[in-house]
C-alpha cells in the first residue's frame, strides 16, 4: 500500500504525469526522428476513459480505501474522462455523488455519476404509464426525475389494498392511513424493481398480488395472462461489500426470493422485460454517454474504456461482456455477426428509447482487491461461478477472468497511465 502511494505521488509531482505531457513529449521525439511528416492535431482529452465501481474500489461503507483520493487526483490532473458507474441505486445521482465527496475528499460531479437506476432516463417508452416502483428512502421521486409522469409505490398499495398486508401481526387489521381509494387507482402497467425494500414481506406480497392480477388488483382473475406486464429490475447483485468482512445481501437476494416464490406459486418463470446495472449492456451504453456530456469530449474522440471494480460478477464479468459486443459491433458492418450481438443482449434493449452505435471499440477490465473477489476467484475456468450471477445471463466463464488483477485502486490508475503513455 505504501509502495502505491508512493508511486502516486511521484507520478503526479513529476514532469511527465500528465497526459498532455505525454503526447507533447512524445510529439518532440517523433519530429526528431520524423522531420518531415506533418503534425497532426492533438487531442484536447484523452482518448480513453475510466468506469469505476465505488463500493469496494473507492470506499467501504462509510470508509474511503487509502489511496483513492490520490488516484482520482491522478484522472484528474490527466483530464482523463472518467464515470463512476455502480449498482447502487434508491439515492439521486446528485446525492451519491455528494455522498461520495464527503467520504474521500475529492469533488465528484452529479454528471459523472450513473447509478443502477439512471438509464431509466432513456426509457421513454414507459414515462406515460402507471408503473410501481420498489426500493427504500425517495425512490418514488427519483423515478419522476427521471420523467415517469404516474409512480406508486408499495406504500400507495398498501394504503389502497390495507387487507394484503398480513405477514406483520402488529400491522395486521390496523386502520391504515386513507391513501388512493383502490376504485381510482389506475391499474399497475410496469414495475421498477430499483433496490432492496426494508419489510421484504410487504414488498414480495404485493408484487405478486399485482403480478398474478395483471396489475388491477379489484381483478377476480388470479392467474397470470398471456401478455405480461413488463417488469425491469436494476441491481441483480447476490452480494456486495461493506465495512464488515462478510459480504452482505444484495437487490439480487430480492429478486432471487420474488422470482423463487413466483414460480412456486404459478408455475411460471418470472419473465423480466429489461435489466439495468452491471453486467448488463444498459449501464454501458448510457456509461459511454455520461463521458462525453461530463467529459466535453467530442464524440468519436474516446477510443477505448478502462473498468476498475471488485466483483467478478458484476464489474468484470460486465465489463468483459461488453467488450465482446463491441469488437462484434464494430466488426459486423452487416456482415453476419447480428446473432452475435442478440446472444450478448438477451433479456436487454428491447424498448430503450436510444438505439446505441458506440464509438468506443474496446473495454479492458481491471479487479481490485479491496471488495468482494479474491485473486483466486479470478482463475475459475468452470461453472462454479455461476450462482452469483442472475438466472436470466448464459454464463460465460471466459467473462468472468480479469484482463488486469491488481491490489488496489492506486495500482489500477498507475497501470492505466503507463499503459496509455506506453501506446502513444
Amino acid at each position: 500500500m505504501a509502495r502505491s502511494r508512493r508511486a502516486l505521488k511521484s507520478l503526479i509531482e513529476g514532469p511527465e504525469f500528465s497526459f498532455r505531457n505525454i503526447v507533447r513529449s512524445y510529439t518532440a521525439r517523433f519530429f526528431c526522428e520524423h522531420p518531415s511528416p506533418r503534425l497532426s492535431a492533438k487531442p484536447a482529452i484523452p482518448p480513453f476513459g475510466v468506469l469505476l465501481d465505488i463500493d469496494g474500489v473507492l470506499v467501504r461503507g462509510r470508509k474511503p480505501i487509502p489511496g483513492a483520493r490520490e488516484a482520482l487526483e491522478m484522472l484528474r490532473q490527466s483530464e482523463v474522462p472518467t464515470v463512476f458507474l455502480t449498482n447502487g441505486g434508491c439515492e439521486s445521482e446528485k446525492e451519491a455523488a455528494e455522498r461520495l465527496s464527503d467520504k474521500i475528499g475529492f469533488e465528484v460531479r452529479e454528471e459523472q455519476m450513473v447509478l443502477s437506476h439512471t438509464p431509466l432516463k432513456m426509457f421513454d417508452w414507459l414515462h406515460n404509464k402507471h408503473v410501481l416502483v420498489s426500493g427504500q428512502l425517495n425512490i418514488k421521486e427519483i423515478v419522476k426525475g427521471y420523467g415517469f409522469r404516474s409512480v406508486s409505490d408499495i406504500e400507495d398499495i398498501r394504503r389502497a389494498y390495507p387487507l394484503l398486508d398480513m405477514v406483520d401481526r402488529e400491522r395486521r387489521f390496523k386502520p391504515v392511513r386513507l391513501g388512493t381509494p383502490p376504485e381510482e387507482l389506475p391499474p399497475i402497467e410496469a414495475i421498477l424493481l430499483l433496490g432492496e425494500p426494508v419489510r421484504w414481506e410487504t414488498h414480495l406480497q404485493l408484487i405478486i398480488d399485482i403480478l398474478v392480477t395483471n396489475g388491477n388488483l379489484l381483478s377476480i382473475s388470479q392467474s397470470p395472462c398471456k401478455k405480461r406486464i413488463p417488469v425491469i429490475a436494476a441491481n441483480t447483485d447476490l452480494i456486495y461489500m461493506s465495512e464488515v468482512p462478510l459480504p452482505r445481501f444484495g437487490h439480487g437476494a430480492f429478486l432471487l426470493n420474488l422470482e423463487v416464490l413466483y414460480k412456486k406459486l404459478t408455475g411460471q418463470e418470472l419473465v423480466y422485460a429489461e435489466f439495468l446495472g452491471k453486467p448488463f449492456i444498459s449501464s454501458y451504453k448510457y456509461a459511454e454517454h455520461c463521458l462525453y456530456q461530463s467529459s466535453g469530449s467530442s464524440r468519436g474522440q474516446i477510443k477505448s474504456l478502462y473498468a476498475v471494480g471488485d466483483n467478478l460478477d458484476t464489474d468484470i464479468y460486465g465489463a468483459n461482456m461488453c467488450n465482446e459486443y463491441l469488437k462484434a459491433f464494430h466488426e459486423s458492418s452487416g456482415s453476419g455477426t447480428e446473432n452475435q450481438l442478440r446472444d450478448l443482449t438477451s433479456h436487454q434493449e428491447k424498448h430503450s428509447a436510444v438505439e446505441w452505435s458506440p464509438e468506443v471499440k474496446s473495454i479492458e477490465s481491471i479487479l481490485v482487491q479491496t471488495g468482494v473477489s479474491l485473486p483466486s476467484d479470478n482463475n475459475l475456468t468452470t461453472n462454479e461461478g455461476a450462482r452469483y450471477l442472475h438466472r436470466d445471463l448464459d454464463f460465460q466463464p471466459r467473462f468472468r477472468r480479469a484482463k488486469h488483477v491488481v491490489e488496489n485502486i492506486a495500482d489500477a490508475v498507475e497501470l492505466i497511465l503507463k499503459q496509455e503513455q506506453e501506446c502513444s
